[in-house]
């Protein structure tokens, strides 16, 4: 009897110390930006939090709605083994229905709703509203999709605590942008190819990236910058490259990481060769060689672009100089400076990660093309 006594007062204790076992969690630069956070589907706070655990066997998750239709999410299941357990949630947006229903103001939300919804219930009427432009966004770039980015400022340059920065990414800095549209991935083949045929320029893509969907690269400066003119010719508005600060707003898309999914990176995330020891290699276990990829293949950033980091270079229209001192701080272009040479950001599918930090500038030669280098167009 005593014995069973013992077992019981043990047991009792134990669940009594299980009661007060409790759960942190973190939601990486998200936090403290009103993420409700909820165990098993009850909401209890918000982001970060220290939340009571109740059982061995959790959901946990983190969830904010947004007034454009969309919402911030991540879940996790965790196993309490502890008096308190460590959960770090990494909350990605997700993009509903009503959201592609609100972008669709022009042809490319238009098209963009059609992409993901090509059931939807409102395709009908916005199919006919944009017939004619869809026309032609088809003939001469087809599937080209623009994305709006909201106006706003963000802190331009080397992030705090990043040990890799070099000395063109200071003095960080404070950019105010006005609201403007980029392309939702780099140009395609398919998008350059009528541009190519029009006006007699050869495309070399790599053997073995001859896809319609690969984006083209061994684009000159000069060949992006005629793009732009050309389509603007054909689409009746203005196109044009970023400059630098409007593609770091876009890439960064309100994070202050050295990416836009916060500071480490692997092959879910972006093409890019993480070195023989890596999955990432350039040549992988299986013998397969990482190369040039089709885009849209990895998930968007928080603004819906795809491929910001990594796959290839892209042209931006500044000059070369060799720090922010005295830098545009509206988002212009930065025309001043060495521009014998322009700047090209977000790293390439050959290159480690470093290179494809949200900050990190590279410069190039305008006249050289080469095979990992490609462009994304701009509008307002």
């Amino acid at each position: 009897m005593k014995f069973w006594l013992l077992a019981l007062l043990w047991l009792l204790t134990a669940c009594d110390d299980f009661t007060q076992a409790t759960i942190a969690v973190d939601c990486g630069h998200f936090n403290n930006q009103g993420l409700q956070v909820s165990v098993n589907s009850q909401p209890l706070s918000t982001c970060p939090a220290t939340v009571p655990a109740g059982a061995t066997q959790l959901k946990v998750s983190a969830r904010k709605e947004l007034a454009d239709g969309s919402y911030l999410y991540a879940e996790q299941e965790v196993t309490v083994t502890a008096m308190q357990v460590q959960v770090r949630l990494e909350p990605t947006s997700v993009f509903t229905e009503e959201y592609y229903y609100r972008k669709a103001t022009d042809v490319y939300g238009f098209m963009a709703y059609q992409k993901h919804y090509p059931d939807g219930a409102r395709l009908r009427d916005l199919r006919i509203q944009f017939s004619e432009e869809f026309a032609n966004v088809y003939t001469y770039a087809p599937n080209l999709m623009m994305v709006q980015i909201p106006a706003g400022s963000f802190m331009m340059g080397c992030s705090e605590g990043d040990t890799e920065c070099e000395e063109n990414e200071k003095p960080q800095h404070s950019v105010t942008l006005k609201g403007f549209k980029l392309s939702q991935t780099e140009i395609t083949l398919e998008q350059y190819y009528k541009f190519a045929e029009e006006t007699q320029r050869e495309i070399d893509q790599p053997r073995g990236s001859e896809h319609r969907t690969d984006p083209v690269v061994n684009v000159t400066y000069p060949d992006a910058v005629a793009y732009t003119t050309w389509l603007s010719k054909k689409l009746g508005q203005k196109f044009f490259l970023p400059s630098e600060a409007q593609w770091e707003y876009a890439a960064r898309a309100g994070s202050t990481t050295r990416y836009s999914w916060g500071n480490t990176a692997d092959c879910s995330q972006a093409s890019f060769d993480g070195g023989p020891q890596s999955k990432c290699s350039l040549t992988l276990k299986n013998g397969d060689e990482l190369n040039l990829k089709a885009v849209g293949r990895y998930p968007a950033n928080t603004f819906g672009l795809q491929d910001m980091h990594g796959s290839v270079w892209e042209w931006v229209q500044d000059c070369r100089n060799d720090s922010y001192d005295q830098a545009p701080t509206d988002g212009s272009p930065w025309l001043a400076g060495n521009c014998k040479w322009r700047m090209s950001r977000g790293g390439a599918w050959n290159m480690d990660s470093g290179y494809m930090r949200s900050s990190l500038r590279a410069y190039g030669a305008p006249n050289r093309a080469l095979y990992h280098q490609g462009f994304r167009v701009a509008s307002y």
